[in-house]
Formats: C-alpha cells, sequence, structure tokens
C-alpha cells in the first residue's frame, strides 16, 4: 500500500497535536514504519469535512488543485480553522465513512493549510479501503471534542 508522505508543508517541530491522531499523524511523518498505525487509526476515527447532509447520504465540497479534484479532510478543528476560518461549517465523520463518500476520481487531502498535511490519492483511498480491514470493535470516539462520528455537522 504506497503510504509514503506526497507533500509537507512546513516542519513537524511547528505542528502542536490537538489530539492522539495527530500524535500518530507526526510520528507517520518521522518514521515510515508508523504509517501503517496511522493510517488504520486515520479510518477509525473522528474526521471532519466541509460538506452537507443530503437525503441519500452526505455532500462534500471540492476544491480544485493543479487541474486535481481534491476534498479537504481535517483531524481536529484547529486544522479547519486553518483552512476554512472559525466559522466553517462541518461534518465529523468516521474516517472510514469519509473515504467510501468519496467520489471516484478525486483525492482526500489532510490537512490543507497545515504545517502537516498529505494528499491521498483516489488509488490510495481504495487502497486503503481494501487493505485496512474494518475492526470488530464498536466504533471508537471521535477524536475531535465534540464530534460525532458519521454526518453530524460541527
Amino acid at each position: 500500500m504506497p503510504l509514503e508522505r506526497k507533500q509537507e508543508r512546513g516542519q513537524s517541530g511547528h505542528f502542536v497535536p490537538a489530539n492522539p491522531l495527530e500524535e500518530l499523524l507526526i510520528q507517520a511523518f518521522q518514521h515510515p514504519e508508523a504509517r501503517p498505525v496511522f493510517c488504520r487509526r486515520m479510518l477509525q476515527s473522528g474526521l471532519l469535512v466541509l460538506g452537507s447532509p443530503t437525503e441519500t447520504g452526505v455532500s462534500l465540497r471540492q476544491w480544485t488543485v493543479g487541474g486535481r479534484k481534491v476534498i479537504p479532510v481535517f483531524t481536529s478543528r484547529n486544522r479547519l480553522e486553518d483552512f476554512a476560518g472559525p466559522d466553517g461549517a462541518c461534518l465529523a465523520m468516521q474516517g472510514r465513512s469519509v473515504f467510501r463518500a468519496m467520489p471516484p476520481g478525486v483525492s482526500a487531502y489532510l490537512n490543507p493549510r497545515s504545517p502537516i498535511g498529505r494528499e491521498f490519492t483516489p488509488e490510495e483511498v481504495a487502497a486503503l479501503l481494501a487493505n485496512v480491514p474494518e475492526e470488530p470493535e464498536p466504533e471508537p470516539e471521535p477524536e475531535q471534542e465534540g464530534a460525532a462520528p458519521d454526518a453530524q455537522q460541527g
């Protein structure tokens, strides 16, 4: 599963983790052997996205960056506010649900405008969903304070 970092915008020394998932993110950037642990946790954790609920699921906001369509995904409210400001309306969803809701051919960009960010190509998203099994345990608590695991407005 290709999980090499695509882009690093800054150094991890300027990135103050807001939750355990972000602590794992720093470890994954510093130590390649920690990336599978981070990816498993990311799929289980509560993430934030810009979008809105629909009658059939969710509609995720997309941006075009360098000719590619991307959906910004955030590991904490701090990262979302760095991108969209303090009034950014968002949905809290389990990571696996975020990736399942993505349209074909669209990348996920984790923490854009953050010192540590990473693009997951459509192929990497598919590989994550296919190669990281769902945990048999109940859904874990979201990483963000006040976030719900699936399609709750924040």
